[in-house]
């Protein structure tokens, strides 16, 4: 080899793996395979330096002794790492999409077998009901079990809906001074009922004065994803939802003492369509936290969470309180 290196020394000096990460033997490695007189097309190799590690394709043709010249070896490295990132991005977002497309399915659904039942059964007690007023009786009862399965494949469209407006251009938001306190209080006087068919105890301890220039209709979507979430993972604990200034900003937490989250989820169930649970014990599309995020973003602010699994689970968001140009 050039300079005297000899192909012994090789492998020790250009650490080579595969893209599988397995360690070349020094019989695979691109330039050796070359000085035996094998001709190298785009082998992928992956080298280790100590400034980092690169995806590549390498040429590797020998090259005779002429001219006076020693022979040796001739090396081209194409450097992809990029596109290899780009690839590993695609196949997940790919990934992610099946699975969207395979829950979106399932919930979707869900919602329609129980109403084609309800109807169904309606058309039976139409025809056998012994008298108008029994029958009134079944028609409100099944009314408002059809209702509540609208409501709930609404919620499902909006949530696509608003998945569609946050991956797009920033969407605007209707500025105003906003009362947090306010706007918490009226969400969870809205949950009661909820909360106490999940037998959860709402706790609200807000301090007065919270006031920022916000979007109160998207401050009302924030509060009413992270309290329908905790009231989902910590059915029959109570909720705490606390509001203060700290630091200059306005934070709303939410914490539950339910199933809690595992320690490597607690970053990813902010994206799309993600989930830290089974959706065979838990409904939804995964989109919820990824809206709230994203609204909360949209003010300058911060969102993330702190668990452990089985302790519950605590949501912080942070907005500031002066006025923003957004």
């Amino acid at each position: 080899f050039p300079g005297g290196l000899r192909v012994e020394r090789y492998k020790g000096i250009y650490l080579f793996t595969d893209e599988a990460g397995r360690e070349l033997r020094s019989d695979e490695v691109p330039g050796v395979r070359a000085a035996r007189g094998e001709p190298v097309h785009a082998a992928p190799v992956v080298w280790h330096t100590p400034t980092g590690r690169y995806s590549l394709l390498v040429e590797a043709v020998p090259l005779p002794a002429q001219h006076g010249h020693p022979a040796t070896v001739l090396l081209a490295h194409q450097d992809v790492s990029e596109l290899r990132k780009t690839q590993a991005q695609l196949q997940h977002a790919v990934s992610l999409r099946d699975e969207f497309l395979a829950v979106a399915s399932h919930e979707l659904k869900t919602p329609l077998t129980p109403l084609q039942l309800k109807l169904q059964s309606l058309v039976k007690d139409a025809r056998t009901a012994p008298s108008l007023e029994v029958l009134r009786e079944r028609v409100v009862r099944t009314a408002e079990t059809v209702s509540g399965q609208v409501r709930k494949m609404t919620a499902l469209i909006n949530d696509l809906l608003e998945v569609t407006q946050f991956t797009g251009p920033a969407a605007p938001l209707q500025l105003e001074n906003v009362d947090l306190t306010t706007v918490v209080r009226g969400v969870v006087e809205q949950w009661r009922p909820q909360a106490a068919k999940a037998g959860c105890e709402l706790v609200v301890e807000a301090a007065p004065g919270v006031v920022g220039h916000w979007d109160r209709h998207r401050l009302e979507q924030v509060t009413t994803s992270l309290l329908s979430n905790a009231l989902k993972y910590g059915a029959g604990s109570p909720v705490t939802l606390r509001v203060e200034k700290t630091d200059g900003k306005a934070r709303l937490t939410v914490k539950d003492e339910g199933i809690g989250i595992a320690p490597g989820a607690l970053l990813t169930i902010f994206e799309k369509f993600t989930r830290a649970v089974s959706t065979r014990h838990y409904g939804g599309l995964g989109l919820g936290l990824f809206i709230t995020r994203q609204i909360v973003e949209a003010h300058h602010g911060r969102l993330w969470a702190e668990s452990e699994p089985g302790q519950g689970a605590t949501f912080i968001v942070e907005l500031p309180m002066t006025d923003s140009t957004i």
